[in-house]
């Protein structure tokens, strides 16, 4: 089963990074004062090619960037919980509901097949022989190394996901606020690893409560695929009834 209290504590990191990072902005804004936090900022850390300002904007994209590392650690760890969970049983191959044979299924195609992507008759009569084979001696165990996320988790995915692994429906996924929060984050994500645009640059045009909601949607996402995951494992939603 997977605790809520350590995605919680990495949560609430993020939350406290933005809260300081609002705390900055807000001293930067402070014009004609004398106080003496701005003035040691200024002093130490501001440079003429690099203003305050600049670092703030830099801080928010690595706010936006710890928001998808933690989207994308959580879906892994409930992955590999569910497939550790059917291996510990020992389930067997006719035994799972339909969505995880065919999770198991592709699994073992690519790897025999050596990535290969087969057309669906290919897929068709592979099944057919797989399924007569082992149906009733074979006990399934996943390969977590072959669930290739990489950067692709948004509200498309999220939703393939759900329903692949039975986690579902997923009430904040109806959310349109939510389902843009995610997509946002997945392509801001990419456009900063790929270098297409800068930190300097990220994030320019949002503010501070933006990225706030931002996070407030990603992080009640996150919420309900790890509780929805922990049903499937405890009410074992994988098994076919």
């Amino acid at each position: 089963m997977i605790d809520l209290t350590e995605f919680k504590e990495r949560s609430n990191t993020i939350r406290s990074f933005i809260y300081s990072v609002e705390s900055l902005e807000k001293l930067t804004l402070e014009k004609g004062t004398n106080n003496p936090y701005i003035n040691y900022l200024r002093d130490h850390i501001e440079t003429k090619t690099f203003p305050l300002e600049q670092l703030i904007i830099v801080q928010k994209s690595n706010t936006l960037l710890m928001m998808y590392n933690l989207v994308e650690s959580t879906i892994r760890t409930c992955v590999a919980e569910i497939f550790d969970s059917i291996t510990s049983e020992k389930v067997l191959y006719q035994d799972l509901v339909s969505s995880y044979q065919k999770l198991w299924f592709d699994q073992q195609f690519k790897t025999n097949m050596g990535g290969w992507t087969p057309n669906e008759n290919h897929r068709k009569i592979a099944n057919d022989v797989i399924t007569n084979i082992i149906q009733k001696t074979v006990s399934i165990q996943f390969n977590l190394h072959k669930f290739k996320l990489s950067g692709n988790i948004d509200a498309n995915l999220l939703k393939e996901f759900s329903e692949s692994f039975s986690v579902y429906p997923l009430k904040t996924l109806e959310d349109d606020s939510v389902k843009t929060s995610i997509n946002l984050v997945k392509n801001l994500r990419n456009s900063l690893a790929h270098g297409n645009v800068s930190f300097r640059v990220a994030t320019r045009n949002m503010t501070v409560n933006e990225i706030s909601n931002y996070y407030e949607d990603v992080n009640k996402l996150l919420i309900e695929v790890i509780k929805k995951s922990n049903r499937i494992m405890s009410q074992r939603k994988y098994i076919a009834k």
